[in-house]
Formats: structure tokens, C-alpha cells, sequence
């Protein structure tokens, strides 16, 4: 499965990459260079390990994306925004993280001919399907055929 122009997203389609597994070292390498709060590096009260930062899961959102690209460029020109942006639950060391997109939108773009707007709904979920983190995604993508 690839998406890389955009022909390929289809509205109302469906895409899934993962599983990706969240450990511990990783949470805290990436913790110490980005985001070093103590969450983050060290187990506290009411969380029995350490919870990747937010940025961290995003990172990890953007890797498995590419998995979706089986190994073929896409095509993205800009990366138009992100919007509504939410973190639902925390994810933690041992987590299996996987990625579900949903392609909510297209159209070819006014102002640059031969590229579209796609909008994607984006949602980083944990191994029981509960989402960790959601955003909408909207990029622009040359067209295979403009």
C-alpha cells in the first residue's frame, strides 16, 4: 500500500502502520534532548513507569507514516497544518502503538496547479485500539496526472 500522490487518497479510505514498541530507553533518551521532565525520565506516584512526551509521540506518529509509503517517497510538497491536536492517554514503556489514517478530504489546490489539499484524520492508538493521540493533517500532494 502506498500513499504517495494524490490520486492515491481516496476519501473515506482507510490505512493502518504498526505496531511500534514504546520502551523505556527510548522514552528517556528522546526525554533528556527534548522534553526533560520528570515524567518523562523517572516512574512517579500513580504511574508505574515513564510516559513518552508528546512531541515524542508525534515523532513516532511521523515513523509510522512513512511505514504506510513501503518505502516510496511520497510526494508531499508542505505539510499544510495540524489541527485539533489531541492527547488522549498517556503511553508507556512496554506500549504497542500502531497508526490508523483516514483520508476525510480532498481537492485540487487553487493555487498551485497540478497539487491537492488532502486532509487525513490521524490517530495513534494503543494495543487496545484506544486512542493515545488524534489530529487532523493536512497536507499538499502532487498530482501523478495534473
Amino acid at each position: 500500500m502506498s500513499l504517495s500522490h494524490y490520486e492515491d487518497f481516496v476519501v473515506g479510505a482507510a490505512h493502518q502502520a504498526g505496531p511500534y514498541a514504546l520502551t523505556a530507553a527510548e522514552i528517556r533518551e528522546f526525554a533528556s534532548r527534548w522534553d526533560p521532565l520528570p515524567m518523562h525520565l523517572e516512574a512517579h506516584p500513580g504511574a508505574p513507569m515513564v510516559s513518552a512526551s508528546g512531541a515524542h509521540l508525534m515523532a513516532i506518529r511521523t515513523a509510522l507514516l512513512h511505514r504506510m509509503n513501503d518505502g516510496e517517497a511520497p510526494a508531499i510538497a508542505a505539510a499544510l497544518g495540524w489541527e485539533r491536536v489531541r492527547f488522549h492517554r498517556p503511553a508507556f514503556a512496554g506500549d504497542s502503538l500502531s497508526l490508523r489514517l483516514t483520508v476525510v478530504e480532498r481537492r485540487p489546490s487553487s493555487s498551485r496547479p497540478g497539487f491537492g489539499v488532502v486532509t487525513c484524520e490521524v490517530v495513534l492508538i494503543d494495543r487496545e485500539g484506544a486512542p493515545v493521540l488524534s489530529h487532523l493533517d493536512v497536507i499538499l500532494v502532487a498530482m501523478r496526472q495534473p
